[in-house]
């Protein structure tokens, strides 16, 4: 039996009962969780029988954990938004591999990402909505960056490598192109058609950037949301862009659909404590795998 934490690492979650948001922006880093036995098969529990069965393909044991935790925070952010019970609450795919609630007259907007240390989800009532996080890190395999960036040249505009190129440090020129990657990936998620859009057509115009603090210490959180996405040339502006540094390594972006509405989208941490605490395995309690043996042999 495990206990979580009586105060929540999100400040976020001790007004969660009073007042629900229109939009969820949640965030775990999954880096210092070494789940127990104990908790790595009741949280199996917790999900969906082929959602286990797809975690216990992973072969490495960080990939087994992000995804299970997506899992989770996808979960947790339906049964929130839509006061159903945990056990209710069933996720599809679609051909391209986006999750939706399957379920008559819902239409709640939700995707996650993960990579690096983290696991963000974004949800909406209404709005289609996609997000990806990226970890900022050398690119492995390539001999230097300027040979990364010519395998990578027709995921660009011009203008794009213009912009990704600029800085004179190539740390600055990495950042630079994870954060257009990042964001364009975010759009096509929030489509839900894959890997079926050429990213040349997509232009992204960045206006603002993070102070250079933030390329040492500084406060992280920091959102910019007046990027702006041309297709084919044409600025879109029924889709809005918001930005965020997790800390210096991480990025996340976000494509949301435009309305009247304009509420901010903010990230909170969550911790894996409270994914744990308001987890129920009654989705599919008779699991028993994918085994605590095979996932300790990753």
């Amino acid at each position: 039996m495990f206990i979580a934490p009586s105060t929540l690492s999100c400040r976020y979650m001790s007004v969660a009962k009073q007042l629900k948001p229109a939009v969820l922006a949640w965030a775990v880093n999954v880096n210092q969780w070494q789940p127990t036995e104990a908790q790595w098969l009741f949280l199996t529990r917790c999900i969906q029988v082929e959602e286990a069965h797809r975690i216990g393909q992973f072969r490495f044991q960080k990939d087994a954990k992000l995804s299970l935790i997506g899992r989770l925070l996808l979960r947790r952010a339906a049964s929130y938004m839509l006061d159903l019970d945990w056990g209710d609450v069933r996720y599809a795919r679609t051909d391209s591999g986006k999750p939706f609630i399957e379920s008559d007259g819902t239409s709640l907007g939700v995707n996650v990402s993960h990579d690096g240390d983290y696991c963000v989800l974004i949800c909406d009532r209404v709005r289609r909505c996609g997000v990806d996080v990226v970890h900022i890190k050398r690119p492995f395999g390539s001999d230097s960056l300027p040979a990364f960036f010519h395998t990578m040249r027709r995921q660009f505009s011009p203008s794009e490598w213009q912009y990704i190129g600029s800085p004179r440090t190539e740390g600055d020129q990495l950042t630079r192109y994870y954060r257009l990657w990042s964001l364009k990936e975010s759009y096509v998620k929030a489509l839900g058609v894959g890997l079926g859009m050429d990213l040349q057509q997509l232009t992204m115009k960045p206006h603002s950037d993070w102070p250079s603090s933030c390329h040492g210490s500084c406060t992280y959180k920091q959102t910019i949301s007046d990027t702006q996405l041309l297709l084919d040339r044409k600025l879109l502006t029924e889709w809005t862009f918001y930005e965020t540094r997790l800390d210096s390594n991480h990025l996340v972006s976000v494509a949301i659909e435009t309305d009247d509405t304009l509420i901010p989208v903010e990230f909170h941490i969550l911790s894996v404590d409270y994914l744990i605490q308001t987890a129920d395995e009654r989705v599919n309690i008779e699991y028993r795998g994918p085994s605590w043996s095979k996932y300790q042999r990753r």
